[in-house]
């Protein structure tokens, strides 16, 4: 379990340095946690900006679904 653990941190982390490498984390760890998948949004303070999403197999619909309604 903690190889499994460390395994993810290094995605994470690699995702930190590499975004395009996101959907691959949110994947793994979507597996771990047995979830459908995953997201990491950015939503900027005061609604000044853009809110930007990586989603790691998480389906258009549902990612659509939180975006209209908790950005």
């Amino acid at each position: 379990m903690a190889r499994r653990q460390d395994a993810l941190l290094d995605l994470i982390y690699g995702a930190i340095a590499n975004p395009d490498r996101w959907p691959e984390a949110l994947t793994q760890v979507a597996d771990h946690l047995g979830a459908i998948g995953g997201m990491v949004m950015h939503i900027p303070a005061a609604g000044n900006g853009h809110v930007t999403a990586t989603y790691g197999r998480l389906s258009a619909q549902y990612a659509a679904v939180v975006h209209n309604h908790y950005a």
